[in-house]
């Protein structure tokens, strides 16, 4: 079973630079839960939530962060907690950021994506 989330809109104090960290920034949050899940009822309980998904992404990206890449392993560690009683196989993460800084080069956006593979 894979939950998923596409492109949460968070901000947070995110950056390389003391001004985007001091100002805060604005990231675009694509997500997913691999996790093995033999129930299929239609209670909530028994899967995991992509609204509680989102508040963990909201919560770890109020932290101070210089890099995307440990914001997204902060992440997938909370989310890790919190549902320590699935069998979550993987969660992959993408972070997008819209540049601050005019360096010259016709690119809106970067980021990262990385993938955290879990023992079952």
């Amino acid at each position: 079973m894979i939950v998923f989330i596409e492109r949460l809109r968070i901000s947070g104090p995110i950056g390389w630079y003391e001004a985007e960290r001091k100002e805060g920034v604005e990231l675009f949050v694509s997500l997913s839960v691999n996790f093995s899940s033999s129930l299929y009822t239609d209670n909530l309980i028994e899967t995991i939530d992509y609204l509680k998904i989102a508040e963990i992404v909201q919560a770890v990206s109020n932290n101070e962060y210089k890099l995307l890449e440990t914001l997204a392993s902060d992440i997938a560690k909370e989310i890790d907690i919190f549902y320590s009683d699935f069998k979550i196989k993987q969660i992959k993460i993408k972070i997008e950021k819209e540049l601050q800084h005019k360096i010259g080069l016709q690119l809106n956006y970067v980021g990262i994506e990385e993938e955290f593979n879990y023992p079952i």
